[in-house]
């Protein structure tokens, strides 16, 4: 769990530790923990677990937190800032079709030589998810996501950057094969599984669609 401030302030360490022309997939979790969402207290009561079971392998930036990652994991209330948190939504909104739902959010996005890839974007309302599936769901989603990751980590073809690990040639595909073939079996035997699925699709959120954009062609 990292705290970030400002989307240009993401942008900018993400360019400054990521390899050109590899696919990193970047996990922004829109947390408000003054919401009382469900899914805000499910995860803010395994925010500390969350962070250390998620290691070397993966980060989960939460916007509008500064400080540490020392200072969020022991207050997470004190680290929030509801002025920088909405600044922080207007302008990812700014950039694209994606608009936030208001609660618990947590967006999969793949980032590519200093820039966003609007046109595959995973947009996860978690609220929805947690509301009409079982108590567990969140917990499993985020413990399947980060094994994957762990397990990606141990092949040959892995390096290690400041960003954590990430494949050489596509670190985006991780996430895709995750929800293609790994979370199927995680709510396979949940009510409303094809409600709850719907919600990992992959979306294109650009503002102007076009035939092919520059990362297609990575």
């Amino acid at each position: 769990m990292i705290p970030i401030l400002s989307l240009q302030e993401l942008k900018k360490t993400l360019t400054e530790k990521t390899i050109i022309n590899c696919k990193y997939a970047i996990c922004i979790l829109f947390l408000n923990p003054k919401n009382n969402s469900p899914a805000q207290q499910q995860i803010t009561t395994n925010l500390e677990y969350f962070h250390y079971r998620s290691g070397v392998n993966i980060d989960f930036y939460i916007p509008g937190t500064g400080f540490n990652v020392s200072d969020l994991l022991l207050d997470l209330r004190k680290a929030f800032s509801t002025e920088l948190f909405v600044q922080f939504i207007v302008d990812f909104e700014k950039e694209s079709r994606w608009k936030y739902h208001g609660g618990t959010q947590l967006v999969i996005i793949p980032f590519t030589n200093g820039v966003f890839n609007y046109s595959r974007v995973i947009d996860i309302n978690l609220d929805k998810v947690r509301v009409i599936s079982e108590d567990s769901i969140i917990d499993q989603f985020f413990e399947g996501l980060i094994k994957i990751f762990s397990d990606k980590s141990k092949d040959n073809n892995m390096r290690i950057t400041g960003l954590k690990y990430v494949l050489n040639n596509n670190g985006w595909n991780i996430v895709a094969s995750f929800i293609k073939k790994d979370l199927p079996g995680i709510i396979g035997n949940i009510g409303h599984s094809m409600e709850i699925y719907s919600q990992f699709k992959i979306k294109d959120l650009r503002q102007y669609k076009t035939k092919m954009s520059k990362f297609d062609q990575l």
